[in-house]
């Protein structure tokens, strides 16, 4: 556990040192706070109306957001800006981070499983206040449809995630589609015990 709390203790440095790439920090809090909970589909209007590029995140409770891309890191970390400051940190469609729900949670010591099949991490919840062992590995990619808003049917690649906390017991599959072009476009995770099953969408305007 000493160990532990002194790798936390370095990596919250590193991370609150981090260089960010802002696209303009005012205007797409503004807009989240005044798009709020919506209903899907995205529609080609909304789509090209929006200047900024956004994600609807569904919880499995029924409720719906739009969430604005405020930065992005020197790394890849994507920050996304929901109604009342709700934010989720993501990186190639997995949440690293959240803030403001009322369980938050934050890998600590994440690698990029693009090149790591497996991993361990360790994992703080905010309540109750602590770190966890999680263990993630990858299954083969396979092929899958999904109907995506105003794009129709598309043809994706899908990725499970199997993931298992230790201490807790607590196992659970992810989703990960991406486009023909390795872009994420819909990520389905299980990141916190205390919080429900997120649904995202991804719609880049760049």
């Amino acid at each position: 556990m000493i160990r532990y709390k002194s790798f936390l203790f370095l990596i919250t440095l590193q991370l609150s040192s981090c260089a960010y790439i802002s696209f303009s920090d005012s205007l797409p809090l503004i807009k989240a706070a005044v798009v709020g909970f919506e209903t899907t589909p995205v529609t080609i209007d909304e789509f090209e109306s929006n200047e900024y590029s956004f994600v609807v995140a569904k919880f499995n409770r029924g409720q719906e957001a739009r969430m604005i891309l405020s930065r992005i890191n020197a790394i890849g970390i994507e920050t996304w800006v929901g109604p009342k400051g709700v934010k989720l940190f993501i990186l190639n469609g997995r949440i690293l981070k959240t803030e403001g729900f009322e369980h938050d949670f934050e890998v600590i010591d994440w690698i990029d499983l693009d090149e790591e099949s497996a991993q361990t991490n360790l994992v703080i919840f905010s309540k109750p206040k602590a770190i966890f062992e999680r263990s993630i590995s990858l299954e083969s990619p396979q092929q899958a449809l999904i109907d995506f808003h105003f794009e129709g049917t598309i043809g994706t690649t899908l990725i499970y995630e199997n993931t298992y906390f230790h201490e807790l017991s607590y196992k659970k599959q992810n989703s990960y589609w991406f486009d023909k072009d390795g872009k994420i476009k819909r990520a389905s995770q299980f990141v916190n015990p205390k919080l429900p099953q997120i649904t995202i969408d991804f719609f880049y305007k760049y």
